[in-house]
């Protein structure tokens, strides 16, 4: 049977020495200095970039904030940098120099550039998906695809290359319909509501169609997609 009694050592007790106690306090402190004394860098200038520089000034723990490009409302709570949110060169430089601690990347550009792969082969700790993961928002027609090849609830949908082959697409299917292209293009959409048909109007909802318009993203093709749709 084991004894359940004290547990008796099988010689003298092993002496505590006091400088353990007096290192693990170090430790412990150099620990809570680091996670305290944070310097945060948030790429981006707009909205979105506002509000998470405005809650991060709030953190005991964030003793620095930056914000690049920034603007003028987030120049209230963070130092604005003057490096364009897509320069990942300079943006990994600036942040590596400055000794970073953190790197949030907000907007949607300079993650499909990489810009937090970046920062990780810099050993810079950042927020944000790498490329590969961000390619889910930087393409619609990728997106798209995955969707369909795992069998995700999406709306129907056709991706084209050809102008003429994707208006002919909207012809076929009537209206409402949405036209978007493929990368990122700052939520611009084309989304006509309600338009005439042979005579009548269709209301929302009788399709549920997205045009996906491939490589083709200049304005002056969208700015056709759009007459053609008004023509209808």
């Amino acid at each position: 049977m084991p004894h359940r009694g004290k547990r008796s050592w099988p010689g003298p007790r092993p002496a505590i020495h006091p400088t353990y106690f007096v290192g693990a306090a170090v430790a412990a402190h150099i620990e809570r200095s680091i996670i305290y004394n944070m310097k945060v860098l948030v790429v981006g200038g707009g909205g979105r970039e506002h509000a998470i520089c405005w809650k991060l000034a709030q953190s005991p723990k964030v003793s620095e904030l930056y914000c690049a490009p920034g603007n003028g409302g987030i120049a209230q709570v963070a130092q604005c940098v003057p490096i364009k949110a897509t320069d990942v060169e300079d943006m990994v430089a600036w942040a590596k120099d400055n000794a970073m601690d953190f790197v949030m990347v907000a907007p949607d550009d300079p993650l499909a550039l990489g810009m937090v792969d970046a920062l990780e082969a810099a050993g810079i700790p950042a927020f944000g998906p790498r490329a590969n993961a961000a390619i889910l928002e930087a393409s619609k027609a990728f997106s798209k695809e995955l969707m369909k090849k795992y069998h995700i609830p999406t709306a129907q949908y056709e991706t084209f290359t050809d102008m003429e082959q994707a208006l002919a697409y909207i012809h076929r299917q009537g209206a409402p319909i949405v036209v978007k292209a493929d990368g990122l293009a700052l939520g611009k959409v084309i989304h006509p509501t309600r338009l005439a048909l042979t005579g009548r109007t269709v209301s929302p909802g009788m399709f549920d169609v997205m045009v996906l318009l491939g490589k083709e993203r200049t304005l002056a093709r969208l700015e056709k997609a759009v007459e053609f749709i008004k023509s209808l």
